[in-house]
Protein backbone atom coordinates (compact mmCIF):
# COMPACT_ATOMS: atom_id res chain seq x y z
CA UNK A 1 0.00 0.00 0.00
CA UNK A 2 1.49 3.36 -1.15
CA UNK A 3 2.45 6.41 1.45
CA UNK A 4 -0.42 8.20 0.08
CA UNK A 5 -2.93 5.30 0.86
CA UNK A 6 -1.85 5.05 3.69
CA UNK A 7 -1.81 8.80 4.77
CA UNK A 8 -5.35 8.83 4.11
CA UNK A 9 -6.35 5.57 5.98
CA UNK A 10 -4.52 7.18 9.49
CA UNK A 11 -6.34 10.58 8.23
CA UNK A 12 -10.04 8.76 8.16
CA UNK A 13 -9.49 7.21 11.61
CA UNK A 14 -8.14 10.08 13.13
CA UNK A 15 -10.93 12.03 11.71
CA UNK A 16 -13.60 9.10 13.15
CA UNK A 17 -11.83 9.26 16.36
CA UNK A 18 -12.05 13.20 17.12
CA UNK A 19 -15.66 12.94 16.52
CA UNK A 20 -16.35 9.62 18.53
CA UNK A 21 -13.93 10.63 21.56
CA UNK A 22 -13.44 14.31 21.78
CA UNK A 23 -17.34 15.72 20.17
CA UNK A 24 -18.76 12.70 20.79
CA UNK A 25 -21.15 13.33 18.54
CA UNK A 26 -22.23 10.09 16.97
CA UNK A 27 -24.50 10.34 14.31
CA UNK A 28 -27.08 8.05 14.09
CA UNK A 29 -26.18 7.19 10.02
CA UNK A 30 -22.86 7.45 8.15
CA UNK A 31 -22.70 6.83 4.06
CA UNK A 32 -19.05 5.86 3.28
CA UNK A 33 -18.20 6.57 -0.03
CA UNK A 34 -15.31 4.71 -1.27
CA UNK A 35 -14.17 5.81 -4.79
CA UNK A 36 -12.54 2.81 -5.42
CA UNK A 37 -10.41 3.24 -2.07
CA UNK A 38 -8.08 0.29 -2.17
CA UNK A 39 -9.07 -2.26 1.47
CA UNK A 40 -12.05 -0.08 2.12
CA UNK A 41 -14.04 -2.70 3.64
CA UNK A 42 -11.24 -3.06 6.33
CA UNK A 43 -11.51 0.38 6.86
CA UNK A 44 -15.07 0.34 7.30
CA UNK A 45 -15.13 -2.68 9.70
CA UNK A 46 -12.07 -0.80 11.69
CA UNK A 47 -15.01 2.06 11.89
CA UNK A 48 -17.55 -0.54 13.30
CA UNK A 49 -14.80 -1.54 15.92
CA UNK A 50 -14.57 2.38 16.72
CA UNK A 51 -18.22 2.26 17.59
CA UNK A 52 -18.62 -0.68 18.88
CA UNK A 53 -15.56 -2.05 20.94
CA UNK A 54 -15.43 0.09 24.38
CA UNK A 55 -11.68 -0.63 25.01
CA UNK A 56 -10.52 0.37 20.96
CA UNK A 57 -9.09 4.12 22.11
CA UNK A 58 -7.50 2.75 25.75
CA UNK A 59 -4.22 1.45 26.45
CA UNK A 60 -5.66 -2.13 27.45
CA UNK A 61 -6.94 -2.39 24.19
CA UNK A 62 -4.87 -4.83 22.30
CA UNK A 63 -4.49 -6.90 18.78
CA UNK A 64 -6.23 -9.91 20.37
CA UNK A 65 -9.55 -7.80 21.58
CA UNK A 66 -12.26 -10.18 21.50
CA UNK A 67 -14.67 -8.16 20.10
CA UNK A 68 -12.67 -6.47 17.60
CA UNK A 69 -11.86 -10.42 16.71
CA UNK A 70 -15.81 -10.86 16.22
CA UNK A 71 -16.42 -8.03 14.19
CA UNK A 72 -13.84 -8.78 11.86
CA UNK A 73 -14.94 -12.53 11.56
CA UNK A 74 -18.99 -10.96 11.65
CA UNK A 75 -19.36 -12.64 14.92
CA UNK A 76 -20.40 -10.12 16.76
CA UNK A 77 -23.84 -10.46 18.25
CA UNK A 78 -24.60 -6.30 17.81
CA UNK A 79 -23.21 -6.34 14.38
CA UNK A 80 -25.08 -7.27 11.54
CA UNK A 81 -23.75 -6.87 8.05
CA UNK A 82 -26.12 -6.66 5.17
CA UNK A 83 -24.78 -6.92 1.32
CA UNK A 84 -27.04 -7.38 -2.32
CA UNK A 85 -28.36 -11.21 -2.73
CA UNK A 86 -28.63 -11.65 -6.28
CA UNK A 87 -28.18 -7.92 -8.07
CA UNK A 88 -30.15 -6.27 -5.07
CA UNK A 89 -30.69 -5.22 -1.44
CA UNK A 90 -34.29 -6.48 -0.66
CA UNK A 91 -36.92 -5.50 1.14
CA UNK A 92 -37.31 -8.67 3.18
CA UNK A 93 -33.53 -8.34 4.04
CA UNK A 94 -34.48 -4.76 5.94
CA UNK A 95 -37.46 -6.16 7.48
CA UNK A 96 -35.54 -9.03 8.80
CA UNK A 97 -32.95 -5.97 9.90
CA UNK A 98 -35.19 -4.00 11.58
CA UNK A 99 -36.95 -7.21 13.14
CA UNK A 100 -32.90 -8.01 14.88
CA UNK A 101 -33.01 -4.80 16.09
CA UNK A 102 -36.65 -4.61 17.83
CA UNK A 103 -35.01 -6.98 20.61
CA UNK A 104 -32.70 -5.56 23.61
CA UNK A 105 -28.76 -5.50 22.87
CA UNK A 106 -27.56 -9.22 24.03
CA UNK A 107 -24.38 -7.31 25.03
CA UNK A 108 -25.85 -3.74 26.38
CA UNK A 109 -24.22 -0.46 24.36
CA UNK A 110 -23.75 0.44 20.96
CA UNK A 111 -25.26 -1.47 17.89
CA UNK A 112 -24.56 -1.41 14.50
CA UNK A 113 -25.80 -2.57 10.75
CA UNK A 114 -23.45 -2.20 7.61
CA UNK A 115 -25.30 -1.92 4.13
CA UNK A 116 -22.61 -2.57 1.43
CA UNK A 117 -23.22 -1.86 -2.15
CA UNK A 118 -26.28 0.24 -0.60
CA UNK A 119 -26.52 2.03 -4.26
CA UNK A 120 -28.46 -1.82 -4.59
CA UNK A 121 -30.97 -0.92 -2.48
CA UNK A 122 -34.42 -1.59 -4.60
CA UNK A 123 -37.30 1.07 -4.15
CA UNK A 124 -39.31 -1.17 -1.92
CA UNK A 125 -36.07 -1.55 0.06
CA UNK A 126 -34.71 1.52 -0.31
CA UNK A 127 -38.41 2.69 1.36
CA UNK A 128 -38.03 0.12 4.33
CA UNK A 129 -34.92 1.37 5.17
CA UNK A 130 -36.02 4.97 5.23
CA UNK A 131 -38.65 4.45 7.57
CA UNK A 132 -35.91 2.86 9.64
CA UNK A 133 -33.72 6.12 9.50
CA UNK A 134 -36.46 8.52 9.72
CA UNK A 135 -37.13 7.03 13.23
CA UNK A 136 -33.81 5.84 14.92
CA UNK A 137 -33.75 4.45 18.00
CA UNK A 138 -30.90 5.23 20.56
CA UNK A 139 -27.43 3.54 20.73
CA UNK A 140 -28.17 2.08 17.11
CA UNK A 141 -25.94 2.97 14.27
CA UNK A 142 -26.31 2.78 10.64
CA UNK A 143 -23.11 2.76 7.92
CA UNK A 144 -24.01 2.68 3.78
CA UNK A 145 -21.21 1.98 1.75
CA UNK A 146 -21.02 2.68 -1.45
CA UNK A 147 -18.41 3.30 -4.82
CA UNK A 148 -20.81 6.57 -5.80
CA UNK A 149 -23.17 8.92 -3.61
CA UNK A 150 -24.92 10.24 -6.32
CA UNK A 151 -25.95 6.32 -6.63
CA UNK A 152 -28.10 6.75 -3.64
CA UNK A 153 -31.58 8.33 -3.12
CA UNK A 154 -31.48 11.75 -1.74
CA UNK A 155 -34.31 10.98 0.13
CA UNK A 156 -31.45 8.33 2.35
CA UNK A 157 -28.37 10.44 1.54
CA UNK A 158 -29.54 13.70 3.61
CA UNK A 159 -30.61 11.54 6.35
CA UNK A 160 -26.43 10.72 6.75
CA UNK A 161 -23.21 12.03 7.75
CA UNK A 162 -21.26 11.50 4.28
CA UNK A 163 -17.59 10.87 3.92
CA UNK A 164 -15.71 10.37 1.43
CA UNK A 165 -12.83 7.86 0.60
CA UNK A 166 -10.21 9.41 -1.70
CA UNK A 167 -6.53 8.06 -3.47
CA UNK A 168 -6.30 11.18 -4.80
CA UNK A 169 -6.83 9.69 -8.28
CA UNK A 170 -10.43 9.64 -7.61
CA UNK A 171 -13.54 11.23 -9.11
CA UNK A 172 -14.29 13.72 -6.64
CA UNK A 173 -12.24 17.30 -7.44
CA UNK A 174 -9.96 19.01 -4.58
CA UNK A 175 -12.66 21.45 -3.62
CA UNK A 176 -15.35 18.93 -3.23
CA UNK A 177 -16.23 19.95 0.12
CA UNK A 178 -16.55 23.42 -0.81
CA UNK A 179 -18.49 22.91 -3.70
CA UNK A 180 -20.07 20.12 -2.44
CA UNK A 181 -23.84 22.30 -1.48
CA UNK A 182 -23.48 22.91 -5.35
CA UNK A 183 -23.05 19.60 -6.43
CA UNK A 184 -26.06 18.10 -3.91
CA UNK A 185 -28.53 21.17 -5.66
CA UNK A 186 -27.43 20.21 -9.29
CA UNK A 187 -28.02 16.59 -8.54
CA UNK A 188 -31.46 17.06 -7.35
CA UNK A 189 -32.69 19.54 -9.61
CA UNK A 190 -31.71 17.34 -12.82
CA UNK A 191 -33.40 14.08 -10.89
CA UNK A 192 -36.59 16.11 -9.99
CA UNK A 193 -36.82 19.30 -11.92
CA UNK A 194 -39.01 22.00 -10.07
CA UNK A 195 -40.04 19.09 -7.85
CA UNK A 196 -37.43 19.49 -5.71
CA UNK A 197 -38.94 22.19 -3.85
CA UNK A 198 -40.87 19.70 -1.82
CA UNK A 199 -37.44 18.55 -0.12
CA UNK A 200 -34.44 21.32 -1.03
CA UNK A 201 -34.85 22.03 2.36
CA UNK A 202 -33.37 19.26 3.27
CA UNK A 203 -30.04 20.41 1.85
CA UNK A 204 -27.74 22.20 4.18
CA UNK A 205 -26.99 25.55 2.61
CA UNK A 206 -31.39 25.90 2.43
CA UNK A 207 -31.82 24.81 6.02
CA UNK A 208 -31.26 27.85 7.90
CA UNK A 209 -32.85 30.73 5.38
CA UNK A 210 -30.15 32.40 5.75
CA UNK A 211 -29.60 35.31 2.66
CA UNK A 212 -25.81 35.37 3.25
CA UNK A 213 -25.72 32.01 2.70
CA UNK A 214 -28.00 31.87 -0.20
CA UNK A 215 -25.23 34.25 -1.67
CA UNK A 216 -22.39 32.60 -1.37
CA UNK A 217 -24.49 30.00 -2.97
CA UNK A 218 -24.92 31.35 -5.87
CA UNK A 219 -21.55 32.73 -6.09
CA UNK A 220 -20.23 28.97 -6.49
CA UNK A 221 -23.36 27.95 -8.74
CA UNK A 222 -22.40 31.08 -10.98
CA UNK A 223 -18.73 29.72 -10.85
CA UNK A 224 -19.49 26.50 -12.16
CA UNK A 225 -21.55 27.31 -15.06
CA UNK A 226 -19.25 30.20 -16.22
CA UNK A 227 -16.51 27.31 -16.16
CA UNK A 228 -19.38 25.38 -18.17
CA UNK A 229 -19.77 28.26 -20.50
CA UNK A 230 -16.08 29.45 -20.72
CA UNK A 231 -15.00 25.64 -21.37
CA UNK A 232 -17.56 23.57 -22.87
CA UNK A 233 -15.42 21.72 -25.03
CA UNK A 234 -12.43 21.55 -22.40
CA UNK A 235 -13.15 18.64 -20.93
CA UNK A 236 -9.41 18.32 -19.46
CA UNK A 237 -9.94 21.41 -17.90
CA UNK A 238 -13.20 20.97 -16.05
CA UNK A 239 -12.42 17.43 -15.06
CA UNK A 240 -9.12 18.89 -13.23
CA UNK A 241 -11.12 21.56 -11.56
CA UNK A 242 -14.35 19.18 -10.71
CA UNK A 243 -13.18 15.57 -11.26
CA UNK A 244 -16.33 14.11 -12.53
CA UNK A 245 -18.14 15.09 -10.48
CA UNK A 246 -20.38 17.40 -12.70
CA UNK A 247 -20.57 14.75 -15.08
CA UNK A 248 -22.33 12.31 -12.83
CA UNK A 249 -24.74 15.10 -11.40
CA UNK A 250 -25.09 17.27 -14.63
CA UNK A 251 -26.80 16.67 -18.16
CA UNK A 252 -24.80 17.36 -21.10
CA UNK A 253 -26.00 21.12 -21.44
CA UNK A 254 -25.51 22.87 -24.28
CA UNK A 255 -24.33 27.08 -24.86
CA UNK A 256 -27.61 28.69 -24.99
CA UNK A 257 -28.75 25.92 -21.74
CA UNK A 258 -25.68 27.53 -19.64
CA UNK A 259 -26.07 31.31 -20.85
CA UNK A 260 -30.15 30.57 -19.81
CA UNK A 261 -29.29 29.19 -16.33
CA UNK A 262 -26.84 32.30 -15.73
CA UNK A 263 -29.37 34.62 -16.50
CA UNK A 264 -31.75 33.13 -14.09
CA UNK A 265 -28.85 33.00 -11.34
CA UNK A 266 -28.29 36.79 -12.33
CA UNK A 267 -31.77 37.71 -11.59
CA UNK A 268 -32.38 35.64 -8.35
CA UNK A 269 -29.02 37.56 -7.38
CA UNK A 270 -30.30 41.32 -8.44
CA UNK A 271 -33.51 39.91 -6.38
CA UNK A 272 -31.28 38.84 -3.18
CA UNK A 273 -30.06 42.38 -3.11
CA UNK A 274 -33.94 43.11 -1.29
CA UNK A 275 -35.85 42.82 1.45
CA UNK A 276 -37.32 39.54 -0.19
CA UNK A 277 -39.24 36.61 1.71
CA UNK A 278 -36.62 33.88 1.06
CA UNK A 279 -38.89 30.99 1.33
CA UNK A 280 -40.86 32.65 -1.85
CA UNK A 281 -37.36 33.62 -3.13
CA UNK A 282 -36.30 29.87 -3.01
CA UNK A 283 -39.34 28.70 -4.91
CA UNK A 284 -38.95 31.22 -7.58
CA UNK A 285 -35.14 30.92 -7.69
CA UNK A 286 -36.18 26.77 -8.42
CA UNK A 287 -38.53 27.05 -10.95
CA UNK A 288 -36.34 29.34 -13.05
CA UNK A 289 -33.34 27.58 -12.83
CA UNK A 290 -35.16 24.03 -13.66
CA UNK A 291 -36.49 25.92 -16.99
CA UNK A 292 -35.45 23.41 -20.26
Amino acid sequence: MSANILDKKESFIAQMKEILIDTKKVSHAYLIETNSFPNSEELVFTFAKMLLCPSYFEDMHTTDCVICHQISENSYADLKVIRPEGDWIKKEQMLSLQEAFKTKSIIGGRRCYIIFEAEKLNASSANTLLKFLEEPADQIVAILVTANRYQILDTILSRCQVYSLSTGESNLPINFEQQKDCYDFLNLLYQKGSQIIAVVSKLEVFSQNNKREYQEFLRKLEEIYDDLLIHLSDDAFLENKYGKVLTQVLPKLSYDDIIEKLKAIEECKQKLKFNVNLKLWLDNFIIQLSKG
